[in-house]
């Protein structure tokens, strides 16, 4: 007899109303239609058959995820609101001084500078760090 897991029927319901969503459809004039996808909703496979649902609300900022164990239950694992979190320029970010957000919005501020003078930008050396650099 062929089984079905709830968890695989769990996820081919958000994977079918995520399609519903995208799909185009005309333009309707009127106010109270919900087309403005709001709420994104992945999912994915965490371990010993658990699934893992992500929810976030791009309007609010706020994510949640729950945990659904072997297909029988729905635990909500996390949440939080992002706003503040969706700010941060890095965090964790192990890359060269040369690449960090305020030193690259300087040299496409130059740049931008240079280039609307009608100059073009002077070529940097490769092994010269940038002005102000590391």
């Amino acid at each position: 007899m062929l089984q079905v897991k709830p968890a695989y029927v769990l996820c081919c319901v958000f994977a079918a109303v995520a399609l519903w969503a995208l799909a185009p459809r005309p333009a309707i004039a009127s106010q109270d239609t919900d087309g403005t996808r709001n709420m994104v909703m992945v999912t994915g496979a965490y371990a010993n058959g658990m699934e893992v649902l992500y929810v976030m609300d791009t309007v609010t900022k706020h994510l949640s995820v729950y945990r659904v164990d072997n297909g029988r239950s729905l635990k909500l694992v996390a949440a939080r609101d992002c706003t503040y979190d969706l700010l941060i320029e890095t965090y964790g970010d192990d890359s060269s001084a040369e690449y960090a957000p305020g030193m690259l919005r300087k040299h496409w501020a130059k740049y931008n500078a240079e280039a609307s003078g009608g100059s073009a930008p002077a070529k940097p050396e490769k092994d010269k760090p940038p002005e102000g650099g590391r």
